[in-house]
């Protein structure tokens, strides 16, 4: 069995924002979900296809990418990134080599 070769640090070219939901409650004991800053992160961010869509007569981009960054136990499905004005949900996080040094995350890009 081969090991992979390490991650080029120098490709990790992309800041990303790490964002945590949280919860608070307003005067009127309701809930307000808003997203807060946990981290952020180095990474490679690529597009892997963008499409448009219509959704109720209006046209909106969308499109899935992929991280490639190191190894981050943070990095779960109930976070989200952002980068350069635009929001990504994770919809999965793949440990490379299962060594804990990189990690490939699918991304799928919200419409704000």
């Amino acid at each position: 069995m081969s090991k992979r070769k390490p991650i080029d640090l120098a490709s990790l070219r992309h800041r990303l924002v790490v964002q945590v939901n949280t919860q608070t409650t307003d005067a009127g004991g309701g809930l307000i979900n808003s997203w807060a800053t946990s981290t952020t992160i180095w990474g490679l961010i690529q597009t892997r296809a963008e499409f448009e869509s219509c959704r109720g007569g209006s046209a909106s981009l969308s499109g899935t990418h992929v991280l490639k960054t190191r190894y981050n136990s943070a990095l779960t499905a109930d976070k989200r990134l952002t980068w350069e004005g635009n929001t990504f949900d994770i919809s999965g996080v793949v440990d490379l080599d299962y060594g804990h040094h990189t990690m490939i995350v699918d991304l799928t890009r919200r419409d704000v």
